[in-house]
């Protein structure tokens, strides 16, 4: 063997030495690398999110169903037999109404009619209206250049909040209502009684369960211009389009009423 044989020799077992002592500082090198990139892609990630143009209601449609700083003060059931809780009244012939799974399926054929459960809540609670609703036909045929006139009054969905009266047509009515044309917060006096008052809560087209939370008095204030007078005497829903004669088609859940948690 010559000379440079012999140094190769003695040099194998340095290099396996160092071989062995750098490989786990190259595997912790890499696992703090990739680490690092995942936390860099997930904030990247978070960042891209937090500035798209969502809606709220769109993606988290319970956010404000499971409020924590309200309680509920009556429970609105959805079940069959419908008519055990629920009285109807019919404006023109009877809109279709069927429960399915948890929800209330109304559709409407040139039909009006409503459905409406009996309440008796104080307003001096400050009770809050929860629902949530998922529109899948709007009334067609609609040209009026003001929301809520007399030939195009109709709407996939109505949420009544009714405050005394001998009779749901004689009390004073919050209508909120799901249109396709008019923004959100377009309110009118409704054509047909000049108790009821129309306010847009949705507007739009969406394939998503959407959750309403509405304060009651504060919306009677602004709508009505005074305190209201009576409790809340029912919570009704309607899906009408008789008006139009065309169709129209929702659904509705989880109907409550709640108020802020004392203290």
């Amino acid at each position: 063997m010559d000379r440079d044989e012999e140094i190769q020799d003695d040099m194998k077992p340095a290099e396996e030495k160092i071989i062995k002592e750098t490989e786990p500082q190259k595997k912790s090198s890499f696992q703090w690398l990739t680490a690092t990139l995942l936390v860099f892609l997930s904030g990247l990630a978070l960042f891209w999110y937090l500035n798209q143009p969502h809606h709220d209601s769109h993606l988290f449609p319970l956010k404000s169903l499971v409020d924590p700083s309200l309680v509920t003060l009556k429970t609105i059931d959805l079940k069959e037999p419908l008519k055990q809780s629920w009285k109807e009244h019919v404006f023109k012939s009877h809109t279709s109404y069927q429960v399915e799974n948890d929800s209330l399926h109304a559709l409407s054929q040139g039909n009006s009619s409503m459905l409406y459960q009996e309440v008796n809540i104080n307003l001096s609670d400050r009770p809050f209206l929860t629902w949530e609703w998922k529109a899948i036909q709007f009334p067609t045929h609609k040209k009026s250049k003001r929301l809520a006139d007399k030939s195009d009054n109709d709407f996939a969905g109505r949420v009544y909040a009714i405050f005394k009266g001998r009779s749901p047509i004689v009390a004073d009515v919050i209508q909120y209502v799901w249109d396709d044309r008019y923004p959100e917060g377009t309110s009118s006096d409704s054509p047909f009684l000049k108790n009821v008052r129309i306010l847009v809560v949705q507007s739009g087209k969406s394939d998503e369960w959407v959750s309403e939370k509405r304060d009651l008095l504060e919306d009677y204030q602004k709508l009505f211009g005074r305190r209201p007078r009576w409790p809340l005497s029912a919570v009704g829903v309607m899906s009408d389009s008789d008006n139009t004669q065309t169709q129209s088609e929702i659904y509705f859940r989880n109907f409550s009423v709640k108020k802020l948690k004392s203290g």
